[in-house]
């Protein structure tokens, strides 16, 4: 287990970097080998995954990572230089925005390890990733949660059968044609990305809201 020194010295070097994705994980990596000696397992989800999965297509500034929290998670954190801001953890010195949005992921989702040279960070399948952001697509209306969608389905390992399920399970099967659909449409009429954003907002729209 590492110093509470070395953690600072990691994370002071993980915020530095220039690669938005690396950056992510590595800040990600540093928060996880501070809460794994307290028994916990962080998952990132939310905007932060869709950057790691996407190398910087989609871009946020947060870190949302499934977590138990407490207040033994509340002073771990502390000695790493953040500070509690109602749900989130802000380090002042590096920018930095920790959030615990839940503590754990909903039964039917799923995790998997990336590894990164020495860094080893747990984030939400793609496949999950995909129908939360389509669940934002749908339901909020969310446009952007459509392109997030869109670039995530552009990864050939996707699980299909998996996500299949999980749309089914959720009621996002026709949010996930409208997405598909629309992205077929896109490369081939080769639209631009302001109306690339345009259609999928209009196939938004022709769907019910879940």
């Amino acid at each position: 287990m590492r110093s509470v020194r070395d953690l600072r010295e990691a994370l002071s070097n993980a915020a530095g970097l220039s690669d938005r994705a690396e950056r992510q994980l590595a800040i990600a990596a540093v928060i996880t080998d501070a809460l794994r000696a307290l028994g916990h397992e962080p998952i990132i989800v939310g905007g932060a995954a869709v950057e790691i999965y996407t190398l910087g297509g989609y871009v946020t500034d947060d870190l949302p990572m499934v977590c138990p929290s407490g207040a033994d998670v509340d002073k771990r954190l502390g000695e790493l230089g953040f500070r509690r801001s109602g749900k989130d953890f802000v380090n002042d010195e590096l920018a930095l925005y920790v959030e615990f949005p839940s503590s754990s992921l909903g039964p039917s989702e799923r995790s998997v390890v990336i590894e990164s040279g020495e860094r080893r960070v747990r984030i939400i399948s793609r496949e999950d990733l995909i129908i939360d952001r389509l669940n934002a697509y749908k339901s909020w209306r969310s446009g952007l949660d459509g392109v997030s969608a869109l670039l995530l389905l552009e990864d050939a390992d996707v699980d299909e059968a998996h996500l299949a399920r999980r749309a089914r399970e959720d009621d996002v099967a026709d949010a996930l044609a409208a997405v598909r659909e629309a992205g077929e449409e896109i490369i081939r009429l080769k639209l631009s990305k302001k109306k690339a954003s345009a259609l999928l907002e209009a196939r938004m729209r022709k769907l019910p809201r879940g």
